[in-house]
């Protein structure tokens, strides 16, 4: 990673999903913050998918095919050694981003010293409509940890949307939107 500040690239990794790639790509083009990269990864070889990447006619897209499948996370992680941006951020080929989302977090990014972890809420569309979560910012005295990797059996004081990830701690300093440092 060569870190050009400001740069923020986009990781997305993808396998057999061309149509919902390239949805996801259009919102990344079209974001309001403008100083980004997408760095594809297609996990293993893929015909439809890189064709339909070649039709996209952006210099800021780069893809790369794996010659066999490593899994979603390791693509993912081909996709961070080949960032060129002083950030990464991530999105699944399965969904989109509204369009001032990089720029909200980049200028939130640039309030705070150190390493950050920068998220955000997420709209879920199903049959039944939409749902927005967690319905809840971090407590201003909780641990980020407890917020974000909360084992999904337990309680989290929010209906809606929880996020099933693995528990670790998050040892670094972090700043959410809305709380205080």
């Amino acid at each position: 990673m060569t870190d050009l500040e400001g740069l923020v690239s986009v990781v997305i990794s993808t396998r057999g999903r061309a149509e919902l790639l390239l949805r996801a790509i259009g919102s990344v083009l079209a974001q309001t913050y403008g100083l980004l990269e997408i760095v594809v990864v297609v996990d293993g070889p893929d015909e439809e998918t890189e064709l339909a990447l070649g039709g996209v006619h952006d210099d800021r897209l780069r893809w790369q095919v794996n010659g066999q499948s490593v899994g979603g996370s390791e693509a993912r992680n081909v996709g961070v050694r080949a960032a060129r941006g002083e950030w990464v951020a991530f999105l699944d080929d399965d969904d989109e981003w509204l369009p001032a989302k990089l720029e909200r977090q980049v200028e939130l990014l640039r309030s705070v010293a150190g390493p950050a972890l920068v998220s955000c809420r997420i709209i879920t569309r199903t049959p039944r409509g939409e749902f927005v979560g967690p319905e809840r910012e971090p407590r201003p005295t909780e641990h980020l940890s407890e917020y974000l990797f909360r084992p999904a059996g337990r309680s989290r004081g929010e209906r809606g949307c929880r996020p099933r990830l693995p528990s670790y701690r998050v040892s670094w300093p972090c700043t959410c939107p809305g709380t205080r440092a």
